[in-house]
C-alpha cells in the first residue's frame, strides 16, 4: 500500500481536540501530554490520521521518548501493521535503536506480532543479526517468550541468529530453556541450532528427568548405580566385597602363622 492509500483510510483529523477524542475512543487518555508523546501512543493503536495531524518541524516522525523509543518502536510493539509499513514508507528506518540498542523488530518479536516483523524483516536495511546493549538478538526475545511463530519464521530467514550469544554466553536456545519454552526449544533444535555448554546440561538433565518418569528403574541405574560382580569361589563379589574377603584371608593367614611360632 501506499501512503496515499494508507492515509485515506481514516478520517482527516483537523484540531488536537478531534485527535485527542480519537484516542479516548481506544482507551486511551492525553491530558497533561506533548504532541511528540500523543504522537507516540497514536502509533501504539495505528491511528495515522493523528501523526498525520501533528507531524511538522516541531513534531518529525523521528520524535523519541526518553527511553529513545520512536514511534516505529510503539507501533511494533502495538502490532500495529499498518503504521509500521506508513512509518517505513515515510523514510523511518527500520534499524533505528533505542537507548538499550534495541530495534522495533525486537519489541514486535517479543510481544508476538508476526505481520509487523514480517513487514520489518522484509526490508532490505534490516539486520537480523544485529545485537542489543546486553547482546540479544531479535530471536532472544521471541524465544524467551515463546513466541513459536516467530522464532519459526526468524530460523526460516536467518539459521545464523540462533548460534549468536549474548553477554552472558547464553543463546536463544538457553533462553527458551530457561523459560520452560520447551515448544521453541524443539523448534531451534529442529533448525539445528547450536548450544552452549549450558544448553546441552539442560538437555541432559531434561531427558534424565524424562527417563526417570517414564521408566522408574532407570532412577536406580543412573543415580544408584550397583557395583560390578564377580564371580569368586562360586560366589557374585562387588570390589569392595572382594577387598574385605582378602583382609579376612590375610588375617586368617596371620592367625594360622602365630599359632604356629607358638606350638614350636
Amino acid at each position: 500500500m501506499t501512503i496515499e492509500e494508507l492515509e485515506s483510510e481514516q478520517e482527516p483529523i483537523t484540531s488536537r481536540l478531534e485527535a485527542e477524542a480519537a484516542l479516548r475512543k481506544v482507551g486511551v487518555h492525553t491530558l497533561g501530554k506533548g504532541a511528540g508523546e500523543i504522537m507516540l501512543l497514536a502509533a501504539a493503536h495505528g491511528l495515522i490520521n493523528v501523526i498525520k495531524h501533528f507531524e511538522g518541524p516541531n513534531n518529525p516522525l523521528t520524535y523519541k521518548n526518553n527511553f529513545g523509543d520512536t514511534l516505529l518502536h510503539f507501533a511494533s510493539k502495538g502490532g500495529q501493521a499498518k503504521m509500521a509499513l506508513y512509518l517505513l514508507h515515510k523514510g523511518i528506518h527500520p534499524m533505528v535503536q533505542n537507548k538499550f540498542n534495541e530495534t522495533p523488530i525486537f519489541l514486535a518479536a517479543e510481544a508476538g506480532h508476526v505481520d509487523v516483523v514480517n513487514i520489518l524483516a522484509k526490508d532490505q536495511r534490516t539486520n537480523l543479526e544485529h545485537q542489543d546493549k546486553f547482546g540479544d538478538t531479535v530471536l532472544h526475545f521471541a524465544a524467551r517468550d515463546g513466541q513459536l511463530e516467530i522464532c519459526d519464521f526468524l530460523m526460516k530467514k536467518n539459521k545464523k541468529i540462533a548460534r549468536i550469544k549474548n553477554q552472558e554466553g547464553k543463546t536463544p536456545l538457553t533462553y527458551a530453556l530457561d523459560n520452560a519454552q520447551s515448544a521453541v526449544a524443539q523448534c531451534l533444535r529442529n533448525y539445528d541450532a547450536q548450544a552452549t555448554y549450558g544448553d546441552r546440561q539442560a538437555m541432559i538433565q531434561e531427558l534424565a528427568i524424562k527417563m526417570m518418569n517414564e521408566f522408574p528403574d532407570y532412577k536406580k541405574s543412573i543415580f544408584k548405580h550397583a557395583p560390578s560382580k564377580i564371580t569368586l569361589f562360586g560366589k557374585k563379589q562387588n570390589r569392595d566385597e572382594l577387598i574385605a574377603e582378602q583382609n579376612r584371608l590375610k588375617q586368617v593367614a596371620d592367625n594360622m602363622r602365630r599359632i604356629r611360632e607358638e606350638n614350636q
